[in-house]
């Protein structure tokens, strides 16, 4: 289950926890108190409320307060593929209880007090032209994360020619399994994102590209086989739409494929999440207008991949490694 979150607040022992209303999955937040620790702990509910959004509740976290003596809960709310999203709330008490948000409802505006007012805060998701050395460990805007501990040996940043190189350093079956997928969360509701590949150091077998990564991904790519370049639109299919994982050895999907004449491409990802649609689009330019590619393509939050959708820059071969491609001109659109 999800832990719950323990605190010693006043001399008096509080436990939140969440629940679900039995006839229907839906998070409820819960808190219970007791005087010492083998006492009795009563309580109940604190906060039942979706916002208006899918009957997805909003719960699941712990409360923090301020040096001035403000109080908050920090919970989050399913959006569906494009996953969890964290909402703040004030807490007031009564009776030494907490009672979340106003009038039991999530406001959908409050002030809060700034301790560093003069702090500028960074948005979490954005374009980058890769010619900005960041103060980061790989020296990528912050706003980047791999998909998991990466390999530098196929990685390189360079600043002088605007783009990220991602060669291939062990083969891969696909793109949930390649090294140094270098990715950006997706953002509510809608988002898209291009990026401009140079596939003219790619060895027969690479396929590069953008994905909408996750377990059940897709991706737009250009592939190389026998000294010929292509265009290809691949997906693996979700099984269903629950939070459960899909199976290991499932290879199901779709693929289509177009010749393409050229080692450079502009390619592009759309995602729609409104109130849980969870589909995207894959778009390469031809002559300045995208062109749609494939059919559009299913996303869902899953528990093996345990985190929203985000956009993939990737490469990876079956057959060899030491294939390189070059990303240039990434621009987030929202």
């Amino acid at each position: 289950g999800c832990t719950p979150h323990f605190y010693q607040i006043n001399g008096k022992y509080y436990i939140f926890l969440i629940h679900s209303d039995p006839k229907v999955w839906r998070r409820i937040e819960a808190c219970f108190v007791a005087e010492d620790l083998e006492g009795e702990f009563v309580g109940g509910d604190v906060f039942n409320d979706d916002n208006g959004y899918c009957n997805q509740g909003i719960a699941q976290g712990g409360i923090v307060d301020t040096p001035k003596g403000d109080w908050y809960a920090i919970l989050f709310q399913d959006y569906g593929a494009v996953g969890r999203l964290p909402i703040l709330l004030p807490v007031t008490w009564q009776d030494d209880f907490p009672v979340f948000g106003e009038e039991e409802k999530t406001p959908q505006q409050f002030f809060i007090t700034y301790n560093r007012p003069e702090y500028v805060y960074s948005p979490l998701v954005g374009s980058d032209d890769f010619k900005t050395l960041a103060k980061t460990p790989y020296r990528l805007k912050p706003q980047w994360q791999f998909n998991h501990e990466p390999d530098l040996s196929g990685f390189l940043l360079d600043p002088k020619r605007g783009c990220v190189e991602l060669t291939t350093t062990r083969l891969a079956q696909s793109v949930t399994t390649t090294p140094n997928v270098l990715t950006q969360r997706m953002r509510y509701p809608k988002c898209a994102a291009t990026v401009t590949i140079d596939g003219t150091k790619m060895k027969d077998g690479d396929c590069a590209g953008l994905a909408a990564f996750q377990s059940a991904y897709g991706f737009i790519g250009l592939s190389k086989e026998e000294g010929q370049y292509y265009l290809v639109m691949e997906t693996r299919e979700l099984d269903d739409s629950s939070l459960q994982a899909m199976p290991k050895e499932a290879t199901n999907g779709k693929s289509t494929r177009i010749l393409w004449e050229s080692g450079k491409v502009t390619l592009k990802v759309a995602a729609d999440f409104h109130e849980m649609t969870d589909l995207t689009r894959f778009y390469y330019q031809n002559e300045g207008t995208f062109l749609q590619l494939g059919e559009a393509h299913p996303v869902a939050f899953k528990m093996d991949h345990f985190s929203g959708c985000r956009f993939g820059l990737f490469i990876y071969n079956r057959k060899t490694i030491g294939g390189t491609a070059s990303f240039q001109s990434f621009d987030y659109q929202v």
